[in-house]
C-alpha cells in the first residue's frame, strides 16, 4: 500500500562507548590496499568515509566497517589493508598494527577472503608474542571455504591455538550476499564485521553467543552511500550462510552439530526467537582448555593488562624486607598484594569475575635473587551453553 515509511539511523550524535575492552581491529588482505595506504582509527562509518573508504572503491573494507558499527555502534575500529600478494601467512600485519596502536586492540579481525588455506598456527604465534610483550589479544579469521572443503573441515579442538578463532558466517540475503553475486573467482565476503562487533559489545566474561543480547539482525542496508543495490534486501544476516553461500536453512541439524563439533564460529536460528545468532564462542583449541573460549581469553587478558599497569611503576624499585629474616616486610607484601588485586576488585564489582586471589610468599629471597613471584588465582564466570529440564506429570506434589 501507499504509505510514507521511517527508517531510525544509528550513530548519528558519535558517543563513544565507555572503557577498552571494546577496542577492535579489521586486517584485510586484498586489492582495496591500493585505495587505504593508512592504518585507520575510526569510531563510525561516517569516519571510515572521512579517510578514503567506500562502496565504490572497497566495497569489502566498507562493508565489514559497517556491519562492525551496526553490531557495536560507539566502539573503537582500527583498520588496515594490505595488499593480497603480501600475505606470507605469518601475520607480521598484526603484530605491527598492535605495535602501532601501542597496545590497544584487544580483539583483531582477519579478512583473507582470496584465500582457501590460512596459517593458524602462526596467527596464534603472532598473538602469542603480543601477549609476551604485554600487549595481549584475540584473534578471528575468515577466508574462502569451498562446498567441498566445508564438508570435510578440520576439527579445531584437535589443536591448542587459545588465541584464534575462525568464522564461517556469511549473509545470505542481504548486503553481503549482493556482493558475493558475481561468480566464483570473486572473494568470499564473510562476516568478519559482525563477529568483531559482537565481540566488542559484549563485556569480557560474556559469550557472543548470549542469545538475550547478541542477536546480529537488526537493519536493512539502504542509502545513496551504498551504491546501487537491490531494494528488496533482506536484513542482513537475518538468512544466515556459510562462506560458500549454503543457506543454514538448507542444513539438518544434524549437519549443524557436526560444524558446532568440530568449533568453527556460524550464524543460527532458535525456534520461536526472531534473528541470527552466534553458535558458540570457540576458539581453535581443545575442548577442556581453560582458554577454549573467547571470554576466556578477554577475562584473564583484561586481568594480565591492569595487573601489569598496577605493578610496572614499581619495577626495579627498592623494596624493603625484614631486618630479623631476610624476608619480605609484611607491610610490603600487603602494598603490593593490594596493587595487583585492584583491577580485579573493579572486575568482580563489574560481574566479569567471580573471585579472586593474590598471593605472594614471604619467604622469598628477594635480596639473593631480585626477583618477586605473585601468584594470582581467579574464577571465571560462567556460561550457560545448554540448559536441561526434566519435565513430566505426577499425581501429586510432594512437600
Amino acid at each position: 500500500m501507499n504509505g510514507i515509511t521511517f527508517q531510525r539511523e544509528q550513530g548519528g550524535l558519535n558517543r563513544r562507548v565507555e572503557g577498552e575492552d571494546h577496542v577492535s581491529a579489521l586486517l584485510f588482505y586484498g586489492a582495496e590496499a591500493t585505495h587505504l595506504p593508512e592504518q585507520l582509527d575510526v569510531y563510525s562509518l561516517e569516519d571510515a568515509e572521512r579517510n578514503k573508504v567506500s562502496m565504490a572503491k572497497t566495497p569489502i573494507a566498507y562493508y565489514h566497517i559497517a556491519e562492525f558499527f551496526r553490531v557495536a555502534a560507539g566502539s573503537r575500529l582500527l583498520v588496515r589493508a594490505v595488499a593480497d600478494s603480501k600475505y606470507d601467512g605469518k601475520f607480521e600485519e598484526v603484530k605491527s598494527m598492535q605495535q602501532q596502536a601501542a597496545g590497544a586492540i584487544r580483539q583483531v579481525g582477519v579478512w583473507a577472503g582470496h584465500k582457501n588455506t590460512v596459517h593458524i598456527e602462526n596467527l596464534n604465534k603472532a598473538c602469542e608474542d603480543l601477549a609476551a610483550m604485554n600487549m595481549p589479544l584475540s584473534a578471528v579469521i575468515a577466508y574462502r571455504l569451498t562446498t567441498e572443503e566445508l564438508k570435510a573441515l578440520p576439527n579445531l579442538g584437535d589443536n591448542a591455538h587459545p588465541r584464534v578463532s575462525i568464522c564461517i558466517a556469511q549473509d545470505g540475503g542481504g548486503l553481503g550476499a549482493h556482493l558475493q553475486k558475481g561468480g566464483a573467482e570473486k572473494p568470499v565476503i564473510t562476516a568478519i564485521g559482525a563477529c568483531m562487533g559482537a565481540i566488542a559489545r559484549a563485556k569480557v566474561h560474556e559469550s557472543i553467543a548470549w542469545v538475550e543480547k547478541q542477536n546480529m539482525v537488526s537493519t536493512t542496508y539502504t542509502g545513496a552511500s551504498m551504491g546501487r543495490i537491490p531494494q528488496n534486501l533482506a536484513k542482513e544476516l537475518d538468512v544466515a550462510a556459510l562462506v560458500d553461500g549454503t543457506l543454514m536453512s538448507e542444513l539438518t541439524p544434524t549437519e549443524q552439530d557436526a560444524i558446532n563439533r568440530k568449533r568453527y564460529l556460524f550464524l543460527c536460528k532458535h525456534v520461536g526467537q526472531a534473528g541470527s545468532y552466534w553458535n558458540d564462542s570457540f576458539t581453535a583449541d581443545k575442548p577442556e582448555s581453560d582458554y577454549g573460549y573467547i571470554e576466556n581469553n578477554r577475562t584473564i587478558d583484561k586481568a594480565v593488562r591492569g595487573i601489569y599497569k598496577a605493578l610496572l611503576p614499581h619495577l626495579s624499585g627498592p623494596i624493603r624486607v625484614d631486618a630479623s629474616t631476610g624476608k619480605i616486610s609484611v607491610g610490603n607484601i600487603t602494598f603490593l598484594e593490594t596493587l595487583a588485586e585492584d583491577t580485579l576488585v573493579r572486575m568482580e564489582r563489574d560481574g566479569e569475575l567471580s573471585g579472586f586471589k593474590v598471593i605472594i610468599d614471604p619467604n622469598q629471597s628477594v635480596l639473593g635473587t631480585s626477583k618477586l613471584a605473585v601468584v594470582v588465582k581467579l574464577i571465571p564466570v560462567g556460561v550457560l551453553r545448554e540448559i536441561k529440564v526434566s519435565i513430566g506429570f505426577t499425581l501429586k506434589i510432594e512437600e
